[in-house]
């Protein structure tokens, strides 16, 4: 007859930082047991042909395109030009892959990370990449329209670099998607919502956006105000990604803090919120422009109340958190009680806030993060005969 006992082993979280594999020795009533685990951080090392078969092809047509729509020479920057091509066929190329590439991970057991990924967030990752993708496409040709004016080059020139172009943009897509992980992905949020500030500004430069307040950037006045509010809907995309990724982590080991799933809830309002910003423009016709007031001010409520209560929403959160919490709610307060009093504009009041509640956000994904690196536990089933 076999009886069965179960113990806990809990390793501390450093180990694996420093250790690819872990050996446990265990003394249960005087007999010895060994528990033995690979810490799987590797990865993949099948990535090559999807980012270089990709590339080869790609090159194929851009050749084709180049001799059937030029005269042996093919301008750098510009309409009808190389980089006009190879950010399209770029585009396309990861279009296709990305999403194959991330399936692939998915399914299979040695890659980790990309099984806290839902299935449902895999179109937000691709696209939110594509996008940020196609703006450093066009700016780099931007910029080598501007160092070299009237460059053209011959097709073999041209086919060339357009390749090595292909393979680079096509590999920063696979190690992109190969390397997600939740401080990557933190990175990434900031890294768009800030790409996408920076080009709604530069376009409304001449327009003397600051004179306003920084909605104009997505208002009907605005020159192409569309992109500001794109921007803000696909950080919102890439927000609810990071938080149910992020959660999904963090669950197994506070399965039954009734705290987290309430924050769940509020930061997910909040990303919804930040995409309604976009979607309700300032100065949209009838009460649409009210909504546009109306979600900032729920953001703005709901971080009020995290930060209130914290320590009910967030399991073993740090002194520091708390501290740097109460300072950005209570300069918050300052700045608020100074634009009400007509003693600091609008636009600063938003420069000021905006910048202050996103090192708050990161500070919050920071000690979120923190929860799941405290320990690590094996359960080991020791059965005798």
């Amino acid at each position: 007859m076999q009886s069965s006992k179960e113990i806990d082993v809990v390793v501390d979280k450093e180990v694996f930082s420093k250790h690819q594999e872990i050996s446990i020795e265990v003394d249960v009533d005087g007999q010895k047991y060994r528990l033995e685990r690979e810490v799987s951080n590797a990865k993949d090392d099948k990535m090559w042909p999807f980012y270089l078969i990709p590339a080869l092809v790609s090159t194929i047509i851009l050749y084709l395109t180049i001799t059937n729509n030029t005269e042996g020479l093919v301008r750098l920057s510009g309409e009808a030009s190389l980089g006009m091509y190879v950010t399209v066929y770029s585009f396309i190329s990861n279009l296709i892959v990305l999403p194959i590439y991330l399936i692939r991970l998915k399914r299979s057991t040695h890659v980790n990370q990309i099984k806290y990924i839902y299935w449902r967030n895999i179109p937000t990752i691709v696209i939110s990449f594509l996008i940020v993708q196609l703006i450093a496409l066009l700016f780099t040709f931007w910029m080598f329209g501007q160092l070299f004016v009237g460059l053209y080059l011959e097709v073999s020139t041209a086919t060339f670099l357009g390749f090595i172009i292909l393979v680079v943009v096509n590999y920063f897509g696979i190690y992109f998607v190969n390397s997600i992980s939740v401080r990557n992905m933190i990175s990434f949020l900031m890294a768009f919502l800030f790409i996408g500030f920076f080009v709604a500004m530069a376009t409304n430069a001449d327009s003397q956006w600051w004179h306003h307040h920084i909605s104009y950037l997505g208002s009907y006045a605005a020159n192409r105000g569309w992109q500001f509010n794109l921007t803000l809907v696909l950080t919102s995309l890439i927000m609810i990604v990071l938080v149910d990724y992020l959660f999904v982590i963090i669950r197994p080991y506070f399965p039954e803090h009734k705290g987290l799933r309430i924050l769940y809830f509020m930061l997910i309002v909040i990303a919804i919120c930040i995409a309604g910003i976009g979607v309700f423009r300032s100065d949209a016709a009838g009460r649409i422009k009210y909504y546009h007031s109306y979600v900032i001010y729920v953001i703005m409520i709901l971080v009020a109340c995290i930060i209130i209560f914290a320590r009910k929403l967030i399991p073993r959160v740090t002194d520091n958190f708390l501290r740097m919490s109460y300072g950005a709610g209570g300069l918050m307060v300052v700045l608020t009680i100074l634009y009400v009093s007509g003693q600091l504009s609008l636009i600063l009041y938003e420069l000021s806030g905006v910048p202050l509640a996103l090192i708050w956000l990161m500070s919050l994904f920071d000690t979120l993060i923190a929860l799941t690196e405290i320990e690590a536990n094996f359960k080991i089933n020791i059965i005798k005969e």
